[in-house]
């Protein structure tokens, strides 16, 4: 862009232009200066989303597994799921798909500069929500409530789990888990 409006300005002989009734000369170098640290400016604060964002590059992508309820530590049941979890806007959002046979779920992840929190919004035919979310020892943990937390992680194998947990008499207990991996 700056070669564009510099390419511009070499038009003009000795590189100024007179404008308005006044007949004001506007150095035209020095405009394509300002115009660039504008630019570069703006595309710095693009990219600190962009960078927040990449650290869940871990859950991009076409997965298949299963999703299970756990009621005191036991599986009560489980059932066939998927997932297509992909970048949107120039990778300042994610979407997730989550189908099964207990829950369709569509969800926006997006990352708040000013309130430096990520933003976790679930969509299901019942209702919706907004919820903060951080990163934390390479996981997205999401807190609905003081006492509710999802956690978005990554096995060694480079498979993908998301779990539930409720905070019941002072430790964490798991209520669901969804285990994926690739599709192909």
């Amino acid at each position: 862009m700056l070669g564009l409006i510099l390419g511009i300005s070499d038009e003009y002989r000795m590189n100024k232009i007179e404008i308005g009734k006044n007949r004001r000369r506007i150095d035209l170098n020095r405009v394509c200066i300002l115009v660039f640290l504008c630019v570069a400016q703006f595309s710095q604060a693009q990219t600190i989303a962009q960078d927040k964002m990449q650290q869940l590059q871990y859950m991009i992508g076409e997965w298949e597994g299963t999703s299970k309820q756990i009621k005191d530590g036991v599986v009560v049941s489980e059932v066939p799921a998927s997932e297509s979890i992909k970048y949107g806007l120039n990778k300042h959002i994610i979407t997730i798909d989550l189908t099964s046979e207990n829950l369709l779920l569509h969800t926006v992840i997006t990352y708040d500069e000013v309130a430096d929190t990520y933003l976790y919004h679930p969509f299901s035919m019942q209702a919706s929500g907004k919820y903060p979310a951080e990163f934390e020892n390479g996981r997205l943990i999401v807190s609905p409530t003081e006492t509710v937390r999802y956690i978005f992680t990554q096995t060694p194998e480079g498979n993908f789990i998301e779990y539930g947990e409720k905070l019941i008499d002072g430790h964490w207990e798991r209520y669901f888990e969804d285990t994926f991996w690739p599709s192909e």
